[in-house]
């Protein structure tokens, strides 16, 4: 009887592939190729400080995948504050993702060789308009009611976008910025849109 060997070759297949798919993953895990622009717009005082509700536009942020593979970019959570330079003044101001209330890291997701942009926008500040009352019958007695005016300062100059950079792995709700509070370092840090 002759001494055959086993036929190994299949698992020097599956090792082969093993070995590819770990190679591809850690590829594509990597920021490699993957870049993003941000470009900021200047805001109209008197679009933002207005009671007529309305998104105004601050940033856009080109994400760019030069890469074979689909990639997935984390948008660091973002916080506006207003800014006054003179007198060191923060207040805090909403700001949304494409139409997202924007709280949590957001993941975009690119293909091969594509682009995205990612739009920032604030939303405007003063007290909304209320509804027009309604106007009962002259014969009824009507008691006025005067609603308190919420008191709004419009003496800014900026809009400050801090932004956290966490870690992939820590999703600890740690990362808010207070706008009452911004340290030195906050503001040097900041991302300045100018409210013209």
């Amino acid at each position: 009887m002759a001494n055959s060997k086993p036929d190994n070759r299949f698992l020097w297949y599956a090792f082969y592939t093993l070995i590819l798919i770990i190679i591809i993953t850690l590829v594509a895990a990597n920021d490699y190729n993957l870049n993003a622009e941000s470009k900021l717009f200047d805001v109209e005082g008197k679009s933002l400080f207005t009671d007529n509700y309305g998104k105004i536009h601050v940033k856009t942020l080109t994400i760019n995948n030069d890469y074979f593979l689909p990639r997935s970019y984390i948008v660091d959570r973002h916080t506006a504050c207003l800014y006054n330079s003179e007198s060191k003044k923060t207040e805090y101001v909403n700001l949304v993702l494409d139409g997202k209330e924007f709280y949590e890291p957001e993941a975009v997701e690119l293909g091969a060789y594509k682009t995205k942009d990612v739009k920032f926008y604030v939303t405007n500040i003063l007290p909304r308009k209320a509804p027009v009352p309604y106007q009962p019958e002259p014969s009824k007695t009507v008691v006025d009611i005067n609603m308190p005016v919420q008191e709004v300062n419009v003496d800014f100059d900026k809009i400050l976008l801090i932004f956290k950079n966490k870690d992939r792995t820590d999703y600890s709700y740690n990362d808010y910025v207070d706008c009452y509070s911004l340290s030195e370092e906050q503001i040097n840090n900041a991302e300045k849109v100018n409210i013209v």
